[in-house]
């Protein structure tokens, strides 16, 4: 006789699950199991054999990199990077496959730096090998030490997910700021190839759109990985695969929604000289260099207007000279700049220490100067971040007797100038025309460096060489740091440089005219407003909320996330024993 359920019984609780995963566990893993064959593989390979397609991974992921922009080779290398890290179980198989796939990465994408050393290559072959290999090997390492940490931390299923994110974020936050830092080649950098994701660095920073380029990736990974949970196999892929057209539909409403406006009256003329790096300081050249530079300058407008623009903007160290007290050959470069116009170009500056302890008396900085057509100097910028082997030498009173010096800078390193923020940003211009950030060559690929000035200034102007590079990926990649400096900021980047790239690029990111390398060229465009801007004519300030910067979100967001995977390690881990 059957039983009836008593009125008052508790009823059965209606199920939340979703209908398309009914039948999980059973059906979903027999669903799921031919797809782990491609992960069960990798994971199964031997030490070597994983460490080596890693290293191929990581070179892969470069192609997704400036100029080739090729944005499937992103997600192709991590998720093949997850599969590989699925078979380490020990800390030296984690740090080992981990330092790896950064090797590949990072010897990949800076092989151009040993273009260098070509210049002069009797004196600086010391330096090849560690250009080649011990540079990328040594950067390598924040990578290994996030692959130690995850598996140090016992992680599996949805806590291993989110210890590789967190870890790997962080590491190449790490690899930004440690020391001298060196941010080239971020791994949010391989959504170059679209314009609208790459938009999220005005929320989160470059470190953030990182933490975005891992995710999504091993997100889809576990698709195929039988040791993440069956429901999460399906629902991690699915949030990634949304917050990825989320993410690209906000960026393009943006960029549609936002068309680059212009300031009407002040337009910006752009001299790329093209001056081979063997010939810059030859003194022989110094008068056809400069002469070189005047004539481009002075060069009638494309437009066939009569008005060459009023800011001519020449590259980094354009002449040989020290500008700054030079006055005859101040006076000589004033023949390139118009009447009631001005001139911001990069050199060299020396001024006296107040005690001549130090070798030479003299404190010698890399620096922009402003000139106005009188030819008398008006504000000076003087580089903040200067360049491991380039301007100093690292451990000089040690390398120096072995015959080692600087690149750039020789027998004396350059001195760093004063830090910008809220409080001092040097007037290179008058107050009536926007007022220019200054950049000098290698800062611009620092996120946030000068944060605390962004709010006081109205463009960006940074001024560079890259006539060390040649044309190698070196020059693009450059260049692709200053589009993203221009969307963390909001405000539009002029690059002059003295074989290219220049070019002027809007606060979206957006490159609005270019030139190639390795050519003469000049450019006049119209000088592009900031994003953001409270008044129709772009002088005022940003709004309230600009000092929260998107540095600061990235911040909360990786603390957020480090908090959630400690948690769920911890109940994992829990759970499991």
């Amino acid at each position: 006789m059957a039983v009836s359920q008593a009125p008052w019984a508790v009823p059965k609780p209606i199920s939340l699950r979703p209908l398309f995963l009914k039948g999980v566990p059973g059906q979903l893993d027999a669903w799921l199991a031919p797809l782990e064959r491609p992960a069960a593989w990798c994971a199964a390979l031997k030490p070597w054999k994983r460490m080596g397609l890693a290293f191929l991974l990581g070179a892969l992921a470069v192609l997704s990199l400036a100029p080739l922009n090729f944005l499937p080779a992103l997600p192709i290398a991590w998720i093949g990077f997850a599969w590989l890290f699925d078979g380490v179980t020990t800390k030296r198989g984690g740090f080992a496959t981990a330092w790896a796939f950064g090797f590949g990465y990072l010897a990949f994408g800076l092989y151009w730096i040993s273009a260098a050393l070509f210049t002069d290559i009797g004196k600086y072959w010391w330096l090849v090998p560690f250009a080649v290999t011990l540079l990328p090997a040594g950067l390598a390492i924040f990578w290994g030490l996030a692959g130690l940490a995850v598996t140090a931390s016992g992680a599996k299923g949805t806590g291993r997910f989110l210890a590789l994110v967190a870890a790997f974020t962080l590491a190449e936050f790490l690899r930004g700021t440690v020391l001298t830092g060196f941010p080239w080649n971020l791994v949010g950098y391989g959504l170059a190839g679209s314009e609208a994701l790459l938009q999220g660095a005005a929320l989160i920073s470059s470190y953030g759109l990182s933490l975005f380029a891992i995710a999504v990736p091993l997100a889809l990974a576990t698709l195929c990985q039988g040791k993440v949970e069956a429901r999460l196999r399906l629902a991690l892929p699915l949030l990634a695969i949304i917050g990825t057209v989320a993410l690209w539909s906000w960026g393009a409403a943006r960029l549609s929604d936002n068309p680059t406006t212009y300031h009407a009256s002040t337009t910006v003329r752009l001299i790329q000289p093209n001056v081979q790096q063997t010939e810059k300081w030859d003194a022989e050249n110094r008068r056809e260099i400069l002469n070189r530079l005047i004539t481009l300058s002075t060069q009638p407008p494309d437009d066939d207007g009569d008005t060459i623009p009023p800011i001519i903007i020449w590259p980094e160290t354009a002449v040989p000279y020290a500008l700054g007290i030079d006055e005859a050959a101040r006076t000589a470069v004033s023949l390139a700049i118009p009447y009631d116009g001005y001139l911001l170009t990069g050199t060299p500056h020396r001024e006296p220490l107040e005690n001549d302890n130090e070798e030479g008396g003299f404190r010698y900085h890399n620096s922009v100067i402003t000139l106005n057509a009188a030819g008398d100097a008006l504000g000076r910028y003087d580089k903040v971040k200067l360049v491991p082997f380039g301007e100093f030498l690292p451990l000089r009173s040690i390398l120096r007797p072995l015959g080692m010096d600087a690149i750039a800078a020789g027998s004396s390193d350059f001195s760093p100038g004063q830090r910008l923020d809220a409080t001092y940003l040097p007037p290179l211009l008058p107050p009536s025309l926007p007022r220019p950030l200054p950049m000098v060559c290698y800062e611009v690929i620092f996120p946030g460096l000068f944060s605390g000035a962004v709010s006081s200034a109205d463009w960006i102007v940074t001024v560079t060489n890259d006539a060390w590079f040649g044309a190698t990926a070196g020059p693009h990649q450059h260049f692709f740091s200053a589009r993203m400096r221009a969307i963390e900021t909001g405000l539009p980047v002029v690059r002059v440089a003295n074989t290219g790239i220049s070019g002027v690029i809007d606060g979206h990111g957006r490159v609005l005219v270019q030139s190639a390398i390795n050519t003469a060229d000049v450019l006049d465009m119209p000088l592009p407003k900031p994003v953001n801007r409270a008044t129709p004519d772009g002088s005022s300030e940003l709004n309230d909320a600009s000092h929260f910067t998107p540095m600061w979100f990235f911040y909360i967001l990786l603390i957020g996330w480090i908090v959630i995977t400690v948690v769920t390690v911890r109940s994992t881990n829990k759970t499991a024993t």
